[in-house]
């Protein structure tokens, strides 16, 4: 859990900035060829389920609060992500796989914002292992979104986190760290802190 905290880009905005669960995830600043090289996909796909269940139970306790079905809003940043991410593609593909198969109707949107240039064709590539309720809840914007976002899932600037634009701080979000090499020995010693 501890190098899970260190190296996720996925994090779910605290409840008490937003009632309805709302996801973040990172994409543009994992750390792919060091959870590659450090052997961590497994440990980061388990992370990235216990992610998904958070979404759900928070979905369900949303759910009791209002008296009605809400499901979570998911917002995808690419600020950073490049074309030499394209080869980690296959373990983007069992990530998908296994969110699809467990938890496909956690997320009422997704949105992916600051979108390069290239996500397009990238997006195509992913898009044929979606579901298709998913493809249709999908938007892709660039990186004036505020306005699209707010249309796509009814959020308010103010209510992202400062790297978005908005007002709440990084402080309240975990830093996607690289992976050091001997990512794992480090659980080991005693000075590690997440």
């Amino acid at each position: 859990a501890e190098l899970a905290y260190r190296h996720a880009f996925f994090t779910r905005l605290p409840a008490e900035i937003s009632p309805e669960p709302v996801l973040i995830w990172r994409a543009g600043h994992a750390d792919y060829q060091g959870i590659v090289r450090e052997d961590l996909v497994d440990i980061m796909i388990k992370a990235f389920i216990v992610h998904l269940e958070d979404a759900l139970q928070a979905s369900r306790a949303a759910s009791l609060r209002k008296g009605k079905l809400v499901r979570a809003r998911l917002i995808v940043d690419c600020d950073g992500l490049g074309i030499e991410n394209m080869r980690y593609l296959p373990i983007l593909k069992k990530i998908i796989t296994l969110g699809k198969s467990h938890y496909p109707e956690v997320a009422a949107t997704v949105t992916v914002v600051r979108a390069p240039g290239f996500s397009a064709a990238f997006y195509n590539l992913v898009k044929p292992l979606l579901p298709k309720l998913l493809q249709e809840k999908i938007w892709l914007l660039g990186r004036d979104f505020h306005e699209g976002l707010m249309k796509h899932t009814g959020l308010d600037a103010k209510s992202l986190p400062d790297f978005l634009g908005g007002d709440v701080t990084d402080v309240e979000f975990a830093k996607v760290q690289p992976v050091p090499s001997n990512a794992l020995d480090y659980l080991s010693q005693r000075e590690f802190q997440p």
